[in-house]
């Protein structure tokens, strides 16, 4: 059988759709291996996977969240800063090669959202890319595609890198869009099904994508940090997603306490908040024992006793929850977030907010609502089978071998 090389970022939001995945493709023979910046190695390990880390000089350990990661005074956005740092090293094979001839793979998995990256897999090793998209895209490939061109023109590092290697494989190449070119051909697997989206009867089907199952590892237990509960009151839990350090502070603080207030004195609920950093528990005292802050929660666990959740709207969390069939109340902040919200409210699974100017009164209105109204569950029960039907067909490991068959 193969060997795979997942070659992704250190984001637990972005690791955590690919587990399911690489362990059906390991319970089917094949050799699968992580490679990424050491952030991301305690979340891949956690998971019972092998794990090498490249890039140590470009990103070592801790540095993934520094000053230097956010936007500056130049307009340089973070995911531009990124690539700048480590574009030009990949492209060259410094402190990835000798990873790379060591586990000699068969085939690349990465990130849909990080092409330059996946067009150096492509060039520099000759091997099959297929594509992992952890969200539902607003736009199409080739708009993400010129996208990702106005991107390398924006560097100041490592296009020239890309080029050059480009050039040393395809001597044809002239212009950058006949770089770009070979990552429309790449296989790109959408970890979520389809039924989530809204149906758009304009929107084509594009070559070489493939909405497969949700991929979420629902036998992976980890009872570690979950928190008393009262089996009397109904749960409310909150979280705010695993890159809730993004929003802006202040903002972020504010709808933790409002949440906080709005039910702290409600009879009946338990509110278990996930504050994942942005604010310390001890930033709560004197909490009645019915609210639980903590910078960490084990979501899937928490998820089985919970009535609602509050969501920052992240695509991880919104298949989680239909899993564990609880309905939700979104309140979206950056990226797919408010597509994502408005999915929720489309599909009858739950209901939007304004997180930036809910009130107390309005958070608690919200939740009560999705709560007592019934229908709520029943929408998201009848997604739960769905999602679950596909989850059991397998698709995306059959997918990732179709592309494997090709080579033979």
């Amino acid at each position: 059988m193969a060997t795979l090389a997942f070659l992704l970022d250190d984001q637990e939001g972005h690791l955590l759709p690919t587990f399911k995945l690489a362990r059906r493709l390991a319970e089917r023979g094949h050799r699968v291996h992580y490679l990424g910046i050491p952030d991301g190695g305690d979340v891949v390990r956690r998971h019972g996977f092998p794990f090498t880390p490249i890039l140590d000089g470009v990103f070592p350990p801790g540095s993934t969240h520094r000053p230097q990661d956010e936007p500056g005074a130049d307009g340089l956005d973070a995911a531009v800063r990124r690539y700048e740092r480590y574009l030009g090293p990949m492209a060259r094979g410094e402190e990835v090669d000798g990873a790379i001839r060591a586990l000699r793979p068969d085939l690349f998995v990465t990130a849909s959202f990080e092409g330059a990256r996946a067009l150096v897999l492509h060039y520099r090793y000759r091997l099959p890319v297929v594509l992992l998209t952890t969200w539902l895209r607003p736009g199409t490939r080739a708009e993400y595609l010129a996208s990702l061109e106005g991107t390398l023109v924006r560097l100041r590092t490592g296009t020239d890198d890309l080029l050059a290697l480009a050039r040393r494989v395809q001597p044809t190449v002239r212009r950058l869009s006949d770089v770009t070119a070979p990552f429309l051909r790449m296989r790109d697997l959408i970890l979520c099904p389809e039924d989530l989206e809204i149906p758009d009867p304009a929107r084509q089907r594009e070559r070489e994508t493939f909405h497969v199952e949700a991929s979420v590892d629902l036998d992976h237990r980890d009872q570690e940090g979950l928190p008393p509960l009262d089996p009397g009151r109904r749960l409310l839990y909150v979280s705010l997603g695993s890159q809730v350090q993004r929003t802006e502070r202040t903002a972020g603080a504010r709808f933790l306490r409002a949440v906080v207030e709005a039910f702290t004195g409600q009879p009946g609920w338990q509110l278990v908040l996930s504050t994942r950093g942005l604010l310390d528990p001890a930033d709560f005292p004197g909490l009645p024992p019915w609210v639980t802050s903590s910078s960490w929660v084990p979501q899937l666990e928490i998820l089985r006793h919970a009535a609602v959740m509050i969501t920052h709207g992240g695509l991880g969390t919104v298949k989680e929850c239909i899993f564990r069939g609880v309905p939700m109340v979104a309140f979206p902040m950056v990226d797919d977030q408010p597509d994502n919200a408005r999915r929720i409210v489309h599909h009858g699974l739950g209901l939007r907010g304004d997180f930036t100017a809910a009130t107390p009164e309005e958070i608690r209105a919200l939740v009560v609502r999705v709560a007592e109204d019934p229908a709520f569950r029943v929408s998201v029960e009848r997604m739960r089978r769905r999602f679950e039907e596909a989850e059991a067909s397998g698709i995306g490991a059959r997918r990732i071998e179709e592309v494997l068959e090709r080579r033979r």
